[in-house]
């Protein structure tokens, strides 16, 4: 009884990290769709309403179906912590993508002024 307590609990907690970790993506999507697609104040406020109306509906979903129907705190936490760990992961793939970016613009620069070099060393030795 009490392993299928605990195995329950632990399902609980698990769909809840998913449930905020797949909302905190959701919301990077909408804010890539809005970079792309840029619009006005009044869509902006729509678009955030909704996605925070679903996005409440998902978790109480999830907390309500996973938690027989109450409401547990350590549920909430698991939910922050999906976001959080989402939040987490992005911000490391995106320093990594700036840093390989840097990486290749530094050494093109590099490129272009040995090519500068070499060609200015003809002109001045032609001269």
């Amino acid at each position: 009884m009490a392993t299928s307590m605990l195995r329950a609990e632990l399902l609980l907690v698990a769909g809840c990290l998913a449930t905020g970790f797949l909302a905190a993506a959701a919301y990077e999507l909408l804010l890539l769709f809005r970079l792309l697609l840029p619009h006005g104040k009044l869509l902006t406020g729509i678009g955030d309403v909704l996605f925070f109306g679903l996005a409440a509906l998902a978790s109480y979903e999830t907390i309500y179906r996973l938690g027989d129907g109450i409401v547990r705190y350590y549920a909430a936490l698991a939910l922050a912590g999906g976001a959080f760990l989402w939040i987490k992961i992005a911000v490391s793939v995106q320093k990594r993508l700036q840093k390989r970016r840097y990486r290749r613009k530094m050494k093109q620069a590099k490129g272009a002024a040995a090519q500068t070099e070499r060609t200015n060393g003809k002109e001045a030795s032609s001269s």
